[in-house]
């Protein structure tokens, strides 16, 4: 594996993190302070692309690395945090059954749902459809994690051609998508699902092919991040969402990619840089299931909604940088040495 760190391409993962937790809260708070947050999920499909090219390209094309041993890396990589997340939704669900709450899933709704999420398949089982009904977001990290074994597998036959064919079908599908239903946060649900693997196989494809033209564009650290915040942050009219939504992932994004690539933190942004990378995968993973908690902390003891997501928010920020130093990557690390060293 390629031993080069971008750590510019880390720091846009944990900020691009903390926009969808900011987009997530608005039922918490209020009000929507990151009104495109969700797309910072296009974003993390070009950066898998980009990096895991980066990570494992030669070594999968040359044969010294199996499809089999890749998937092994790839899931282990997904897996502590996942696992922390389903079981987080799983006790939120059953507080909402132990206090008698009228929207309460059934116990089987509950048991079926924790394990198909623990092995990373939907089980639609509520009435808005949503994938994953326990941890709404591990809809990212499925087809994520789809696309990942099928580049593991399919290594030796994506030609840059075939890579280009993919990212204009993946590009025609997100369109309709997003001008069918007025933006690009499509995935989460059944009827949306096909919009939301296009959007993963898009962007990950075109992270490849970024990896592969070497191209490099230097505008600095602190820019990147600027941009990046900036186009997640802004508000945009209704009637102009989906065109904004689709030039964020169709150029915004892959230019965030290589600009970030191309640049290096240094001095205090290095130490911002490290703490937004250690921050990244534990917040997006388990956020969704303690905000919805936390609102039915808020309103059932009428604590008041700021004063609940500032606790929430801050207490994230902090926790999860601990989880995963102390919980993450030791589990990895032991994952690792079970399941690889054999092979």
């Amino acid at each position: 594996m390629n031993s080069r760190v971008y750590e510019t391409l880390n720091a846009m993962r944990g900020l691009a993190a903390i926009m969808v937790v900011l987009f997530h809260s608005d039922d918490l708070l209020g009000y929507q302070l990151a009104p495109g947050g969700y797309l910072a999920v296009d974003l993390f499909f070009v950066l898998s692309g980009f990096v895991i090219a980066h990570a494992y390209e030669h070594k999968l094309a040359g044969g010294e690395l199996s499809a089999t041993r890749f998937a092994l890396v790839r899931i282990i990589r997904f897996y502590p945090l996942l696992a922390l997340g389903v079981l987080i939704g799983t006790a939120k669900a059953l507080s909402g059954v132990v206090l008698g709450s009228p929207t309460a899933m059934p116990l089987s709704d509950i048991g079926v749902a924790t394990a198909s999420s623990l092995l990373l398949l939907p089980a639609p089982l509520d009435t808005a459809g949503n994938l994953f009904v326990l941890n709404v977001p591990l809809w990212t990290l499925c087809f994520e994690l789809v696309v990942n074994l099928l580049y593991g597998a399919l290594r030796q036959r994506l030609s840059s051609a075939v890579l280009w064919v993919i990212v204009v079908l993946g590009a025609a599908v997100m369109a309709f998508y997003a001008m069918s239903f007025g933006n690009n946060d499509n995935g989460a649900v059944v009827h949306t699902a096909i919009g939301g693997l296009a959007r993963a196989a898009f962007g990950f494809a075109l992270g490849v092919l970024l990896f592969r033209s070497k191209l490099a564009l230097t505008i600095g650290f602190a820019p990147v991040l600027a941009i990046l915040a900036l186009a997640l942050l802004a508000p945009v009219q209704e009637t102009l969402r989906p065109f904004f939504d689709l030039g964020f992932a169709f150029f915004l994004a892959p230019l965030l990619v290589v600009t970030g690539a191309s640049v290096e933190p240094k001095g205090s942004w290095a130490r911002v840089a490290s703490y937004l990378g250690t921050l990244s995968f534990a917040l997006y993973a388990i956020h969704h299931p303690i905000l919805v908690g936390s609102q039915t902390i808020s309103e059932k003891f009428g604590i008041p909604a700021l004063a609940m997501g500032t606790f929430v928010l801050a207490g994230l920020l902090i926790a999860c940088p601990i989880l995963d130093r102390f919980y993450d990557a030791p589990i990895r690390h032991a994952l690792r040495r079970k399941f690889l060293a054999s092979h």
